[in-house]
């Protein structure tokens, strides 16, 4: 499947401006029905979800946001999402992340899984 250029994602959320409805939610369905073309001329129909989180992230973040994060980092952002929450949960993040990858193979039910969790968690 090949990525949605920020272009194709701007256009759908321009055309909910120009959709008839009397709010957000009913506007951005509308647009769900529609068949947007990318610069290829290749068609696509997204989902109200996709554009309602689109136009959720344009709002809250601007149009570099709309730029498809790379898989380096959202690696990156989730290992930083599991430091901060070891930070929270005042835990060392290396001596925990050490731990769970050692022990994580042999957890079998989701209890044990869950004693794994940054916030339950007790050394070995």
């Amino acid at each position: 499947m090949q990525r949605v250029t920020v272009y194709l994602k701007l256009r759908v959320i321009g055309a909910i401006d120009s959709m008839v409805g009397s709010s957000i939610k009913s506007r951005i369905r509308e647009v769900s029905k529609l068949t947007f073309h990318d610069e290829d001329g290749v068609p696509h129909v997204f989902t109200w979800r996709t554009i309602q989180t689109w136009l959720s992230i344009y709002k809250q973040l601007g149009t570099q946001a709309l730029v498809s994060a790379t898989r380096p980092s959202r690696s990156a952002a989730n290992l930083m999402s599991i430091i901060a929450t070891c930070k929270r949960a005042k835990v060392e993040p290396f001596a925990y992340l050490c731990d769970v990858f050692r022990r994580l193979p042999a957890a079998k039910s989701p209890k044990q899984v869950r004693a794994l969790l940054p916030d339950v968690w007790k050394p070995a």
